[in-house]
């Protein structure tokens, strides 16, 4: 499915707020995937939209396999604008892709900016979140169950790249008991992941409430039966790793009490290959 219904497209137009747009690109070939981000790149320009960020997407860390190579992720001042986006560059759309998804969010602007401060004062943020560098990854406590963690072949696979290699990890959560369970989930699997993150180098690229689905139908893999989507930045593979060992208990028993489903995706930015 490459385009939304007509009740998907009222739906985007009706929306006077500022929103985000978060597509998943499935190309017909990886030169088609270059050439569409960039022309798509600037059909968000003409319609007075801002392109945040690209990304490559190189692995399935948490989740099912997934046919989408890239994503990106547009600001825009409203539905109507985000829509002559879309329309900007359908033609081009129509011959490039073999599947598009596209939610919609509601950005929080101000968590990125935050956290990309406070990750340079990682260090200092360090002495006050307890970390142990040696410590193992507890499978049993972060590795399942498979509906919301990696399997361990998923981490496995990470593992097997350059472990000082930086990589952004986008995350879509479904939370189990939907919105009601927002406040929840912030302090009980946010709050204190996010702490850790900080400690070890890492900050928020993007995040934000997903607010509907403009591309893609119910039961696919990526419609907006999701809550969330949180898209950190990770300095290396290893400080990934460290994470992992280091997730408390409480924290673990509230992502398995809280999350319903989630996906992982490990990314790479893929910005310079928009014109």
């Amino acid at each position: 499915m490459i385009e939304p219904t007509q009740t998907q497209r009222s739906t985007l137009a009706a929306m006077g707020d500022s929103l985000g747009i978060l597509t998943f690109l499935a190309p017909t070939v990886a030169s088609a995937g270059a050439r569409h981000l960039a022309n798509s790149a600037r059909a968000v320009a003409d319609a007075g939209g801002t392109r945040l960020s690209t990304l490559s997407i190189d692995q399935v860390l948490a989740g099912p396999d997934l046919p989408f190579r890239a994503a990106t992720l547009d600001a825009f001042a409203d539905g109507a604008s985000a829509l002559r986006a879309w329309d900007g560059w359908s033609q081009d759309r129509a011959a490039t892709m073999s599947d598009v998804q596209v939610l919609v969010l509601r950005l929080n602007r101000m968590v990125p900016r935050v956290t990309r401060t406070l990750s340079r004062l990682h260090r200092l943020v360090r002495w006050f979140v307890p970390i142990d560098p040696g410590r193992e990854v507890d499978a049993k406590r972060v590795l399942s169950p498979a509906r919301i963690h990696s399997t361990p072949a998923q981490l496995d696979a990470l593992m097997k790249g350059d472990p000082c290699e930086p990589f952004f990890n986008m995350n879509l959560a479904k939370f189990e008991g939907g919105e009601a369970a927002r406040a929840a989930v912030l302090k009980r699997v946010y709050q204190p992941s996010g702490h850790k993150l900080l400690a070890l180098g890492g900050h928020a690229l993007a995040g934000g409430e997903v607010v509907g689905t403009f591309v893609g139908a119910p039961g696919e893999p990526l419609d907006d039966a999701w809550n969330d989507v949180a898209i950190a930045a990770w300095p290396s593979r290893e400080a990934f790793r460290t994470y992992l060992a280091n997730v408390e208990p409480e924290v673990a028993d509230a992502r398995k009490e809280l999350l319903e489903r989630s996906i992982q995706l490990v990314c790479t930015s893929a910005d310079d290959s928009v014109g």
